[in-house]
Parts: C-alpha cells; sequence; structure tokens
C-alpha cells in the first residue's frame, strides 16, 4: 500500500508484526507503484530487507530534544530552561516509554500530575512535549503531533493578609524569611532574589538593582522599603560584597531558589496555610497593593520587570519614592491590626502623592 505524504510517496509494509512506513522517494504515483513491487519481489524471493525503525521512544528521543534546545541559537536562557523542566518531568512518566509515532491524543489526556501543581506548570510539560513531537516531525520521524491542548490557567485571586503575613514570619526559616520580606515589599521574583548581589543594594537611595530578571527586559530598579532595609542590614553583619544568599554548599555560588521555595512549603503545611498559598504569591500581593495604592499600571508594570524601564539611569526613579511609601503605609496597617505592639521606623523618603502619573 502506497501513502503520499507532502510530494513524496511512501508504502506501508509489515515485518515480523510491525508496521513501518518507508519512502520511496518518487513524486510520481506509478514510479512509486513500481518501486513497492520491485521491493515485494525480493522480500518473496527471501532476500533480507533491512528496514531502519525511525520511531525511539521518547525517553531516549528526548536526549535529542534536550540537545537542539541546548545549541538553538536565538533562544533565550530561560526558554530554554523552561523546556528542560518539563524534559526532566517526562523522563519519569509511562509515556516515556512508547514510541513517539505510537504517542495519541488520549495518552496526553491521561498523563498524572501532581496534585499541588498549577496550571502553568502542568502547561510547561505539555508545550515542552508539543514541541519536542513538532520537531519529530520536522526530522521526519513520526507523520504528525497529536493535538495537545493545554489546560486552564487560574489567575491568582488570593492574596497573603497580615495575619498570615504574621503567621509565616513566625516559623519560615531566616534566610526564607528574608526573600519573603523582599518578595512582599519589594515584588522580587525568586530568581531574582537569589541572584542578588551586594554591590546591588543602595542604601543612600533606598533602591535595589534588579540585574537579572526573567528576561532582558525585567532590569530594573525597585525601591527598598524600611523592613527591607532593616532586615538586610541585620542579614548582611557588614559584609559588603558577594552574593546576598551564598550558597551554603557550593562556595563562590549563590543559593538555589528550591532551598527557599521548600522552606516556604513547609511553613505551609505546618500552619495548613490554604492550597494556592506559595512563596510567588508574595509577589502577586506587592503588585495588588501597589495597584491599589497609587492607581497607576504603567508604574505597576514597569516595577514588576513586565515591560522594559524606561530609564535605568544612575538616580532614583521619580515614582519609586511612591512606591516605597505605599509598601510603609500597607505595614504599618498590618502591624496595627494584627496587635504587634512593635513601633514602625517613620520612612524618611519625602512622601509622594497617592496617585503617581508618567508624562510622556
Amino acid at each position: 500500500m502506497i501513502i503520499k505524504r507532502g510530494n513524496i510517496w511512501h508504502y506501508k509494509l509489515q515485518v515480523d508484526g510491525k508496521l513501518y512506513r518507508v519512502s520511496t522517494k518518487q513524486t510520481g504515483k506509478k514510479r512509486a507503484e513500481q518501486f513497492e513491487q520491485v521491493l515485494l519481489g525480493r522480500i518473496k524471493d527471501g532476500d533480507e530487507i533491512q528496514i531502519k525503525d525511525k520511531s525511539p521512544f521518547l525517553r531516549d528521543y528526548l536526549d535529542t530534544f534536550s540537545e537542539y534546545v541546548r545549541d538553538r541559537n536565538g533562544m533565550a536562557n530561560k526558554t530554554k530552561e523552561y523546556y528542560q523542566a518539563g524534559v526532566n518531568f517526562l523522563r519519569e512518566q509511562s509515556i516515556a516509554d512508547l514510541r513517539i509515532h505510537m504517542i495519541r491524543k488520549s495518552d496526553v489526556e491521561t498523563m498524572q500530575f501532581p496534585k499541588d501543581y498549577a496550571g502553568s506548570t502542568i502547561n510547561r510539560v505539555l508545550r515542552t512535549l508539543r514541541r519536542s513531537l513538532n520537531l519529530a516531525v520536522e526530522l521526519d520521524l513520526i507523520t504528525k503531533c497529536p493535538k495537545i491542548k493545554l489546560v486552564e490557567e487560574h489567575q491568582r485571586k488570593q492574596t497573603i493578609s497580615g495575619e498570615m503575613e504574621e503567621t509565616i514570619m513566625e516559623d519560615i526559616a531566616p534566610t526564607a524569611k528574608l526573600a519573603f520580606t523582599i518578595m512582599l515589599d519589594c515584588g522580587l521574583r525568586p530568581a531574582e532574589i537569589v541572584a542578588l548581589r551586594i554591590e546591588h543594594l543602595d542604601f543612600k537611595r533606598m533602591t535595589i538593582l534588579v540585574e537579572k530578571g526573567k528576561t532582558h527586559k525585567s532590569s530594573r530598579f525597585v525601591p527598598m522599603s524600611n523592613r527591607v532595609r532593616d532586615a538586610l542590614v541585620e542579614h548582611l553583619k557588614g559584609r559588603t560584597v558577594g552574593w546576598l544568599l551564598p550558597s551554603n554548599r557550593i562556595e563562590g555560588q549563590p543559593l538555589q531558589r528550591q532551598s527557599l521555595t521548600q522552606a516556604f512549603a513547609a511553613v505551609r503545611r505546618a500552619r495548613k496555610l490554604p492550597k494556592g498559598t506559595t512563596l510567588y504569591l508574595a509577589r502577586h500581593t506587592y503588585a495588588t497593593d501597589i495597584m491599589q495604592e497609587t492607581g497607576n499600571i504603567f508604574v505597576t508594570k514597569e516595577i514588576m520587570g513586565h515591560s522594559s524601564t524606561a530609564t535605568l539611569g544612575r538616580y532614583q526613579h521619580p515614582a519609586l519614592a511612591g512606591m516605597a511609601d505605599a509598601i510603609n503605609a500597607r505595614n504599618v496597617r498590618n502591624a496595627e491590626r494584627n496587635n504587634t505592639g512593635k513601633a514602625t521606623k517613620k520612612s524618611q523618603s519625602p512622601v509622594a502623592p497617592k496617585g503617581v502619573h508618567i508624562s510622556f
């Protein structure tokens, strides 16, 4: 039986109960049929026909895909890390035991994920599988990629309340507590925090330089709240250079972000906090509070690193003081609401109007 794929005719051949698709390398149907008859005649005469099985097991093929991603010019390092994380998950799943031409839509739909996996994490695996199978099509290892539907990613609606914040602060490990405070008051991502160096801290201008963000567009200055300043001074103990959070295992390297998320997860389990309470929720809370305090979408996007920074000058951005004031005001309200009785230091920065306006 011959079939046409693109401009080339192929024939299907069953050997030892297994079906193969082999190219005739012919664009004309009659020539392809002649090619098929010659091959069938050779088989009938007892000739041994060597047919290469083009479809590897997914587990083995993922090595090819990883190499492709690693060597791809122009692909951002974060994207490469994204795909590699998806590859690592797929290797441990039963679907990895299938040959890639056997993977069907139903196999993908029945994949099992941990209950605490967010939609974005599941979609990372699905996107990795889809991209790897599309590459297999390009390499002519399979004829087509099955339809892989992504799951719905629910928008974060929860924020960290003052009461929840107090609970977390009481139990979390010191290093993770500092990271949690920076995320809650400055909006940094976990990966951005572990990449911080002491040289990025400007206590005179009360700013933090995020030099290595999620993308090259994420480089920015963020305002430093009074609480973060005090926590940093206590943590540094006179150190002036080096990683803000150095690794305890590998000398000269920063702490791994997994250490922070694991420490936070331990507190969540111990205090039986809601399932959606993750370390990243602190960043979401920061963005929510900034929006409520300033009402300025443009500045919020800029300070969160979601768009390119207008100016990375040597001086503080005119709007940064307003950002810090908003967070300082929130911290005061939380302290009063929780009846902590702790005195809150008065901000030394000039008070900016509540609504920050940008002129174009």
